[in-house]
């Protein structure tokens, strides 16, 4: 006779296999559980406990879940002696597909401007879970760049791409992914409204072919909308691979609208998805099937959903074998195995950094090399005076000094993207979880972090993934700390000068500086601000996916795109009004540009103004303006030293003019670089925390982290005058 007995899915260990019975909590947390799967009578195994023991991974519908064990409390499961059935054999009751009512779709006001444009535009919305494929199908259809990435919450906005295709203006946007369009968090609220409000012709649904049962949730809840819809069953060759088969034409004809096997990393059956659009625009009456959930609210409409969908599926699809499943999920056993999680992540953060500055260091010479020629060159051309200055000691100079960096900058991007694309970014987050909550910081803030080493707004942005406001505020507030690549040029610029060993440990160092000071800033705030944060931590781990060379590639592409745009934009207008303002005023008809006419010019005056403020980290008047031209731009520290500096001799390099300026050492130079980490975040970094949390901790940033930069620089350079 079959034991059983119900316990909270907290209780169980390792390995052990159970069927869901009810979920407990506030309502937020019960939704979100539902829709990832933890509905009743779904079976669920424990897969295995973070490094530190908390959180904990569960495989519920081909997915992987990371739950805190407060979490997995609120779930109820049954514990049998026996390997649960699957879902779609045990359905409590029977739904007829012939009683489900059919509506034809309204011919509704369209409230985009565009869309009234002309009668050959077909205006497609497109929408699907995290993690399905659907940015990669958005680059391959519109030949645009958009970031890709493995885990929640990278396309924060929407992106629109428009490209022709069998004489039609497809206009594709491209919609942040969401789970379901229940208004939990702020992707969905995105998705809803524009839905609502927008009104696409057309839907186009990408679904993950590899996890069907739970993608089709937000299917059913799309042909709701009353907007044509379109099924994109994505990844349809892993699906083939594991031994799975589907009959989606049936299901397309049970769902009535268009199924359409895609594999969008590689293009596969996109022009048939293309199409298959076309058509869907071109006919004259189109039918939806619609889920009648009326007096139902929302946990019992998805329970019915899942319902639905599990006698759906028992129509249409034929699981194979159980162990290739798993096979995308073997590296886990040692990526984040209890002893090896954590030395594998360090060591991996230490190897992006030290190829950062090591690799990046040829190609580094070789630009360094090739602007001198060139600054030389152009000289060479122009006669002496006022325009000669400004494009050789200006306009080259300045850029050029910034220039330098990029194959230093693209490096750390291909690190990060290898992190997004594989998803092992989750992982990291995984097995963060732990030790952040400790200190007053979600897991899931690990991740904006990572981006933040690249740039801070898309980071700040990134946060959006966080269902707790506090929860957001603390990571918003924390993520300038992160080093961006922005940064990246003092640092590298200065540890040459003045590091002649261990240049990747000091660069490594620079990093774990900005960690300590955002982990000493997320305390405070949950002291003094907020009073803990939340105690959900629920995330997916997606399975590892190799990175395709054509998205790593378009990946470092469109950063060194804007990269070079702000070299041509902010840079560039920073360095000609740094230029102008040593230049002028010039005193007697004297127009060489010495030492002395920097000195009594208006940056002159300005630097020495605040150099009383200055000369207690250590730094003289060019250094402070240095500083506060930075608030621009990061990267125009460099330039603003490459401006100030190439005045008193042309034949000596940047970092020999550095080398020389009087009183500056190593720790001098280090915490320089510290100021540089700690002050203000650049003002696109002040405006996307203005925008996510408002002007009052836009406010508070730049005003605290400034102070601490100040406070920190002083110590290093102090006590380092006592010890050395």
């Amino acid at each position: 006779m079959e034991k059983e007995r119900i316990i909270k899915l907290s209780e169980l260990p390792q390995g052990t296999n159970c069927i869901v019975k009810n979920v407990n909590g506030d309502a937020a947390i019960r939704l979100r559980l539902m829709e990832l799967g933890f509905v009743e009578n779904e079976p669920v195994m424990v897969i295995k406990n973070a490094p530190l023991m908390d959180p904990v991974e569960y495989q519920v519908m081909d997915s992987h879940i990371s739950l805190r064990r407060n979490e997995a409390e609120k779930i109820d499961v049954l514990v049998t002696d026996d390997t649960p059935e699957s879902p779609l054999n045990v359905i409590n009751k029977k739904i007829d597909f012939e009683s489900f009512e059919l509506r034809t779709c309204p011919d509704t006001e369209k409230c985009c401007n565009e869309k009234n444009a002309g009668k050959k535009t077909i205006n497609v919305a497109l929408v699907g879970n995290p993690n399905c494929g659907k940015t990669s199908l958005f680059n391959h259809a519109t030949g645009l760049r958009e970031k890709v990435g493995n885990y929640s919450g990278v396309t924060v906005d929407a992106k629109v791409g428009t490209f022709n295709f069998n004489g039609y203006s497809i206009r594709l946007v491209d919609l942040p992914g969401t789970y379901s369009l229940t208004d939990c968090s702020a992707e969905e609220k995105y998705v809803f409204y524009f839905l609502s409000n927008c009104k696409p012709d057309v839907i186009l649904n990408i679904v993950d072919a590899s996890n069907i049962e739970r993608n089709l949730l937000l299917t059913t809840q799309l042909l709701d909308m009353g907007i044509p819809v379109v099924v994109a069953l994505n990844m349809y060759d892993e699906l083939v691979s594991r031994g799975d088969s589907i009959d989606y034409k049936t299901l397309g004809s049970l769902l009535s609208l268009p199924v359409v096997p895609t594999k969008a990393s590689s293009g596969m059956g996109i022009p048939e998805l293309l199409k298959t659009i076309v058509d869907v625009k071109e006919s004259d009456e189109q039918h939806l099937l619609h889920l009648d959930t009326s007096g139902l609210n929302v946990e019992e409409a998805t329970a019915y959903r899942y319902r639905f969908i599990r006698e759906l599926l028992n129509k249409v699809y034929k699981s194979g074998d159980k162990a290739k499943h798993r096979k995308a999920y073997n590296a886990d056993k040692i990526l984040t195995n209890k002893w090896f999680g954590f030395p594998i992540l360090l060591i991996f953060m230490w190897l992006m950094f030290e190829a950062t500055f090591t690799i990046g260091a040829y190609p580094q010479e070789w630009i360094e090399m090739a602007t001198e020629w060139f600054g030389a060159l152009v000289g060479s051309w122009l006669n002496d005076g006022i325009f000669r200055d400004l494009i050789v000691d200006g306009v080259i100079a300045g850029v050029g000094g910034v220039l330098v960096f990029l194959p230093n900058i693209l490096i750390l991007y291909l690190f990060i993207a290898i992190l997004e694309d594989t998803g092992y970014m989750a992982r990291a987050a995984f097995i963060m979880d732990k030790l952040m909550s400790k200190v007053g910081l979600h897991g899931k803030s690990f991740i904006p972090f990572v981006i933040g080493f690249g740039c801070s707004v898309p980071a700040i942005m990134s946060a959006r993934m966080l269902e707790n406001r506090k929860d957001r505020i603390v990571t918003i507030l924390t993520v300038p700390f992160m080093s961006c690549s922005a940064r990246l040029p003092v640092y590298l610029l200065f540890v040459s000068v003045f590091f002649d060993k261990y240049q990747g440990l000091i660069l490594l160092g620079i990093y774990l500086v900005g960690i300590l000071f955002a982990v000493i800033t997320s305390l405070i705030l949950n002291k003094v601000s907020f009073k803990g944060v939340s105690k959900e931590f629920v995330l997916e781990l997606p399975p590892y996916r190799i990175p395709t060379v054509r998205n790593v590639l378009i990946h470092m592409w469109d950063k060194s795109v804007q990269y070079l745009k702000k070299m041509a934009t902010i840079i560039l207008a920073a360095s000609v009004i740094i230029w102008a303002l040593e230049y002028f005023p010039r005193s007697n008809g004297d127009d060489m540009l010495t030492d002395n006419n920097i000195e009594y010019s208006y940056i002159g005056k300005f630097g020495h103004a605040i150099e009383p403020i200055m000369r207690p980290c250590g730094f003289d008047w060019r250094l402070g303006v240095a500083l506060i031209t930075g608030i621009a731009a990061k990267e125009v520290v460099v330039s603003t030293l490459g401006v100030l500096l190439d005045a008193e001799d042309e034949d000596v390099s940047l970092k020999e003019k550095i080398r020389s300026i009087d009183g500056f050492t190593p720790h001098t130079a280090f915490g320089f670089m510290v100021f540089v980490l700690l002050c203000t975040p650049c003002i696109a970094a002040l405006a996307a925390i203005r925008r996510e949390a408002g002007l009052k901790w836009a406010v508070f940033s730049a005003v605290y982290s400034t102070a601490l930069a100040w406070i920190v620089s002083c110590l290093i350079f102090q006590i380092g005058n006592l010890i050395l």
